[in-house]
């Protein structure tokens, strides 16, 4: 059964940045290139980054599977539309 935590913790956040890794390493690597990917993920994807989109209003969640992380979502909410 799959669940969802709410990324706002520092613990939290350092789960995501750690599963971010992991995802993101496996799935665009044979596609775009370690050094590409290396460089989205201190660009995009950092700790900081993440704490700056949460402080702007983009929501993380931790997808869990039997209260392990297996994936994340990341949403914003805006007054007309939505951005996944």
């Amino acid at each position: 059964m799959l669940n969802y935590k709410k990324v706002e913790t520092t613990e939290t956040m350092a789960t995501l940045s750690d599963l971010i890794q992991v995802i993101w390493s496996e799935v665009f690597t044979p596609v775009l290139g370690a050094t590409q990917v290396d460089y989205m993920l201190d660009t995009y994807q950092s700790i900081d980054q993440i704490k700056s989109e949460i402080s702007g209003g983009v929501q993380y969640e931790l997808i869990l599977r039997d209260n392990e992380p297996v994936g994340y979502l990341a949403y914003a909410i805006e007054e007309s539309q939505g951005h996944l």
